[in-house]
């Protein structure tokens, strides 16, 4: 749901707060889109689900993650082709 959240101040200011209510040593786990990099998957992908969705992906959210205090941060693939944790 974070492509859904408009602008990186408010998604910024979102995962400081997650950080801040989330339990010493808990986990936040994120599963969004991560764009094909075939050309015409991403493509097929554009017209099911519209640009603003393919326009970023899950990967991108590292960095917002670490500079709102989280460590240990990973990623990867999931067994969906348009999906990534």
């Amino acid at each position: 749901m974070l492509h859904h959240v408009p602008g990186e101040e408010a998604k910024r200011q979102g995962m400081q707060e997650v950080l801040r209510v989330l339990k010493p040593g808990g986990r936040l786990l994120i599963v969004d889109v991560a764009p094909p990099a075939n050309p015409h998957l991403r493509g097929l992908a554009t017209l099911f689900v519209g640009h603003e969705m393919m326009a970023h992906g899950v990967a991108e959210f590292g960095s917002l993650l670490a500079d709102a205090g989280f460590v240990g941060i990973e990623n990867g693939g999931t067994s969906s082709s348009f999906l990534a944790i």
